[in-house]
């Protein structure tokens, strides 16, 4: 048995061969270990910023990453051009990269077609203050098909008469539905605000509720 590697990425990948032949002969076991070895992972980015914008039920969605984590996302969009534009600049410059967000692309169609689904990617929350990311990763622990109000969100972050405040750092979210500002509403019941709209706020709330699709 002779033992061989590649450099993936940058990186050694270690295998064998049953039999001492040359490695251009093994070469059709390539395109396992590239799956193996799962595109949507981040850690073999360069700097530049990478996006992808992809089709859902709903429209089209973008999404924007550094190798920190998931930089942006967008809402459901009218076309793949105006998901791009979402972006804002950093998604002007970033380079079209669909590989590296299969799962994540993935998971958001199933969203969007009303499948209970997940988000625990790694985000990179770098540019925002202390105040908008304690805001956000609490926001990001309101389970599916709950709601919580902006006053119960400022408690947890131990600002409890900062529900004003609390709305303008869920203004702000770079993440719609990977941090999940649609629930968090009023401590009365209304829906409060909502940047992409009151009416995709309903959407996206009853969604979780009855599993229809946006």
């Amino acid at each position: 048995m002779t033992f061989r590697s590649i450099l993936i990425y940058g990186k050694p990948v270690y295998f064998t061969l049953l039999s001492p032949q040359p490695l251009y002969s093994k070469i059709r076991a390539l395109p396992l270990c590239l799956k193996i070895l799962s595109l949507n992972r981040l850690d073999h980015m360069n700097d530049r910023p990478k996006y992808t914008t992809i089709r859902t039920a709903a429209g089209w969605v973008g999404i924007l990453a550094l190798p920190a984590g998931l930089l942006s996302t967008t809402l459901p969009q009218s076309s793949v051009d105006e998901a791009h534009r979402s972006l804002g600049e950093k998604g002007n410059q970033a380079e079209y990269c669909p590989g590296l967000f299969e799962d994540l692309a993935e998971r958001l169609q199933n969203y969007l077609g009303g499948i209970k689904t997940s988000f625990t990617d790694v985000l990179d929350l770098s540019a925002a203050t202390l105040f908008q990311r304690k805001v956000w990763e609490t926001t990001r622990r309101i389970p599916y098909g709950e709601t919580r109000s902006y006053r119960w969100v400022a408690g947890q972050t131990g600002n409890p008469r900062a529900a004003r405040a609390v709305g303008q750092a869920l203004g702000r979210n770079p993440l719609p539905i990977i941090i999940p500002c649609h629930r968090v509403i009023a401590s009365d019941g209304r829906l409060g605000g909502f940047t992409g709209g009151l009416e995709m706020k309903r959407r996206l709330l009853r969604l979780e509720t009855t599993g229809s699709g946006i």
